[in-house]
């Protein structure tokens, strides 16, 4: 169990870290906004199918909600990053 936690958390590391490296390359040659859209919409789509999968289905509170947040995150988190990377 120590090594499959210790696995769990190179993989998050790498993945997460490897992020950002692909956000400053990405950022060259693809504008800024559009390079985070096209992450949270594949992102998106991935966790929608997912919930479908497993029989939930979103509300339209919940639809409201996450729209919302969805570009308030897309906006303050992720677009300032992207745009920030290109800097």
């Amino acid at each position: 169990m120590r090594i499959q936690g210790i696995l769990a958390f190179l993989i998050i590391y790498i993945v997460w870290g490897s992020t950002f490296l692909a956000i400053r390359y990405a950022v060259e040659t693809i504008p800024p906004f559009l390079t985070a859209a096209t992450r949270h919409l594949i992102a998106g789509a991935i966790l929608l199918a997912w919930a479908w999968r497993n029989g939930e289905r979103p509300s339209k509170e919940a639809w409201r909600a996450g729209l919302v947040l969805g570009f308030l995150f897309f906006l303050v988190g992720h677009g300032t990053l992207h745009w920030a990377e290109q800097k």
